[in-house]
């Protein structure tokens, strides 16, 4: 069975669900604290996108620069409109 990887952020809950040989993982209760950390920088994270294959946390900074976000990632959690994004 194939699994995907996704990166665990402090308070994060996982929900396991089995699709079609592969394991995908449902975020709930997201939030951001202090040890959250941009996987660019290490700065204070301020953004979650989730792809297809993981999370990844941004900076304020990174989120503005990484115009892609927008377009592959499934879902944003950008609390404070980083990326302009409802």
């Amino acid at each position: 069975m194939k699994c995907l990887v996704t990166t665990k952020p402090s308070g994060l809950k996982k929900t396991k669900r089995k699709e079609s040989s592969m394991v995908m993982v449902v975020s709930e209760d997201i939030s951001l604290t202090g040890n959250d950390r941009c996987d660019q920088c290490s700065a204070a994270a301020k953004v979650i996108a989730t792809f297809m294959n993981g999370q990844l946390m941004f900076c304020g900074h990174h989120a503005k620069s990484q115009k892609l976000i927008k377009e592959k990632a499934l879902s944003i959690y950008d609390p404070d409109g980083f990326l302009n994004v409802s």
